[in-house]
């Protein structure tokens, strides 16, 4: 601890120092003084000297630009991101700030961009007059980031027992509340808080070295938002075996792999995950590409809904919203004061008046259900990722990766499908494939389209080689220039002969094929040549029936692709194990055909004879 204790005090010489040292033993006014062992501890360092006369005053009172200067010391910026926070700061603090501070610029630009300050608060802040020890406090918890655990415990409805607690704002008792619970303050031999006194340098000690004492028991490093990495919040769906599903702010459903090395904060302390936190605020902390903390906000009481805003009213200055609950579907209405405050997944914030249909809301009660914090997004979201994996039924789940290495479930219903385009040119659902880049378009509750990036590249030529293994199947292709490319076939590739879907089996060495690949990933194939014959027999299950188009959907049991089957009046259909001949409109959802018949096109099948095997 000591090295971080002179790491940080070695740049707090506008504080603690003054050019005649005195050493600790010689302080004459430390004797009996509450707050001896850790000035003694900052003076043993050498980076606490006292005044000529041989004290060192514990008990004067530092000004509120100090108090900053010093809560900010607790973060190392690097050179790059300083100069980031001073571009989008420098210029606010030069307007507001008087310059007879100048000296503590970098450190108030610094406040704004960790939190521990807002730029209205700085504004009205009285930097040269003393601060008092609860608002102090209430710094000291955002510098340390745990101003969200502060809120929860305050919407809790938990009780301080300090003989002056009335004193103590409201909304301040949570924070003072974390800080007691990490042991970075309490109270006097009286048991009293005293909130409004002044701050002395005694107190700015005491406080700097417990804070000090806690991360170093945490091993936590703090690190800036924004500019140190990125926070996904949302609410924890599940927990299993190391993988942690939420759905975000925006709505979309993620999955993340938790490594061990993860820091892990709940608020009843446990420091460990469960599927048993399900409903409860996540916050998921990631620097340089890699999960550093999960924080779990599972208090008893305090209840979570995500929920879309299907459409509103106001009346009497309330903000009626009926509104969709995004787990069970459910419509309830939900009445805020038109001034509530509501924050917006942008990093702006509003009122209730604001809120309109579409938006996503994350709203938290408390345990009497009582609104106490508001996030929304707007109507239109979007997420963008790389597929990973598609899967077809009644329901076509696509999987994508993101820039996070989160996987992002896109879920799709069969017969009500977006709108689907490969660049601008429409695609069937049956052409979504692994390594494509995608972006999904999300307005309201309904995925309105997917747009997949042409990122392919086309290589033409014969195939030489073909590799099957448990891991998958490999293809060497000698293109027309003579250079050789081996690719991997995506588990959801599609081949087409003569406008036909066929089989890969079709395909064989020596064919002539031109192939779409992503990296070394083949999408899709057409087969130029071909030594073998397409099939002319399809084996399925039902999803869907229209009767009225005279059309099934089929999942074809080989490709695990989709394949609409034609069926005029011609068409017979029999069952295999009675004989019976049947109508369409007696097939059903899930039931196994084989049909004999023809491709008109990739994905559509002309039926002949319809068998159902089960």
């Amino acid at each position: 601890m000591k090295k971080r204790i002179i790491a940080l005090l070695l740049s707090l010489g506008l504080l603690f120092s003054l050019p005649t040292p005195v050493l600790a033993a010689e302080f004459t006014d430390l004797e009996n003084h509450w707050a001896a062992p850790y000035l003694n501890e900052l003076a043993d360092l050498g980076y606490l000297t006292g005044y000529e006369d041989g004290t060192v005053k514990p008990d004067r009172i530092i000004t509120a630009c100090e108090a900053i200067a010093l809560l900010t010391r607790l973060y190392s910026p690097t050179e790059d991101v300083s100069a980031r926070i001073h571009e989008d700061y420098g210029t606010f603090v030069a307007t507001y700030v008087d310059p007879n501070l100048s000296w503590a610029y970098d450190e108030l630009e610094l406040c704004l961009a960790t939190g521990i300050l807002s730029q209205n608060e700085l504004k009205n802040l009285r930097l040269t007059s003393a601060i008092d020890k609860e608002l102090l406090s209430v710094l000291f918890v955002r510098a340390l980031q745990l101003d969200d655990e502060a809120k929860a415990l305050n919407d809790s409805g938990m009780t301080l027992t300090f003989r002056d607690t009335a004193d103590i704002t409201k909304e301040y008792r949570g924070h003072i509340a974390v800080l007691l619970d990490n042991k970075i303050v309490n109270g006097n031999s009286d048991n009293e808080f005293l909130p409004h006194s002044q701050v002395s340098r005694a107190v700015m000690a005491t406080m700097l070295v417990r804070s000090l004492e806690y991360l170093e028991a945490q091993n936590q490093t703090l690190w800036i938002e924004n500019y140190d990495g990125t926070v996904v919040e949302g609410v924890l769906l599940d927990y299993s075996g190391g993988r942690l599903a939420l759905r975000d702010n925006l709505g979309f459903q993620r999955t993340y792999t938790i490594p061990a090395g993860a820091e892990i904060v709940t608020s009843n302390g446990d420091k460990a995950l469960s599927a048993s936190q399900s409903g409860s605020r996540v916050r998921i902390q990631i620097r340089d590409g890699a999960i550093v903390r999960v924080t779990v906000y599972n208090l008893t009481g305090v209840t979570v809904q995500q929920a879309v805003v299907k459409n509103y009213s106001t009346t009497n200055g309330n903000r009626f919203l009926q509104i969709i609950d995004a787990k069970t579907k459910e419509t309830s209405t939900l009445i805020l004061p038109q001034n509530t405050k509501v924050s917006f997944t942008d990093g702006t914030t509003g009122t209730a008046a604001s809120l309109g249909t579409g938006m996503f809301l994350t709203i938290i009660k408390d345990k009497a259900g009582k609104v106490t914090d508001v996030t929304a997004s707007g109507s239109t979201r979007t997420v963008d990722g790389v597929i990973s994996s598609v899967t077809f039924g009644s329901t076509v789940n696509v999987y994508l990766t993101d820039e996070d290495d989160s996987t992002v479930q896109i879920s799709m219903e069969l017969n009500s499908l977006p709108q689907l385009l490969w660049g601008s040119t429409p695609i069937s659902v049956d052409r979504l494939a692994a390594g494509m880049e995608v972006t999904v378009t999300v307005v309201g509750s309904e995925i309105q389209k997917l747009v997949a990036k042409d990122t392919t590249e086309t290589i033409r030529g014969t195939l030489t080689t073909v590799l099957a293994t448990s891991s998958g199947t490999t293809w060497t292709i000698l293109d027309d220039t003579g250079i050789n490319h081996t690719l991997t076939l995506s588990p959801s590739v599609t081949i087409y002969h003569n406008g036909q879907l066929v089989m890969a089996s079709t395909v064989q060495a020596g064919d002539l094929i031109s192939v779409k690949a992503v990296g070394d990933t083949i999408l899709s194939v057409d087969l130029l040549t071909s030594h073998g014959d397409s099939s002319r027999k399809l084996t399925g299950t039902v999803l869907s029936l229209n009767t009225s188009k005279k059309q099934l959907t089929l999942l074809n049991n080989v490709s695990q692709r989709l394949v609409y089957v034609d069926v005029d009046n011609s068409v017979t259909i029999l069952n295999a194990a009675t004989g019976r001949t049947l109508r369409l409109s007696d097939l059903k959802a899930d039931q196994v055909l084989t049909v004999y018949g023809s491709y008109t096109d990739a994905s559509t099948f002309d039926a002949v004879t319809i068998l159902i095997e089960g």
